[in-house]
């Protein structure tokens, strides 16, 4: 069921959510029914300035599952929880530098930036230029609101 929802699609390039749900009918033999019910994420539109939402602008249109069963954090993080490779991988951001005083790891036009250390993990920004154009290195003291 979770899986069948992940893989579905968006509509548009807006962030959707995806709510699977199954029904049993009422026959002599059991049949199940599987939904997948959309609707559009409680954002209008791609957003990415929001605490923990820089990530949709990763994917072309993302699908958020509701209900899948997650451990808590234990500092209440908030965001898309992924390795470093996988990130950096997907925001094609291969470079590690140290820019005044800040590591950042950079593309051409995309940067993450971290934004919090807790015991277990670091949470990353992700900043990018939508049209293409490179990305300064100082963007991220302009983009990042700490």
């Amino acid at each position: 069921m979770w899986l069948g929802a992940a893989l579905t699609y968006s509509t548009g390039r807006e962030c959707s959510r995806i709510t699977p749900t199954i029904e049993e009918s009422e026959h002599m033999t059991p049949v199940f029914y599987l939904d997948f019910r959309r609707s559009p994420s409680s954002n209008s539109g791609l957003v990415t300035d929001l605490e923990g939402t820089c990530w949709h602008a990763l994917f072309r249109s993302p699908v958020i599952v509701d209900g899948f069963p997650i451990l808590a954090r234990p500092e209440n993080e908030r965001g898309l929880e992924i390795p470093l490779d996988m990130i950096s991988t997907l925001a094609e951001a291969h470079f590690a530098t140290v820019y005044d005083s800040t590591l950042i790891l950079k593309g051409l036009c995309t940067m993450l930036v971290p934004t919090r250390q807790t015991k277990d993990s670091i949470s990353w920004h992700f900043l990018f230029n939508e049209n293409g154009n490179r990305i300064p290195y100082y963007a991220f003291r302009e983009r990042c609101g700490r």
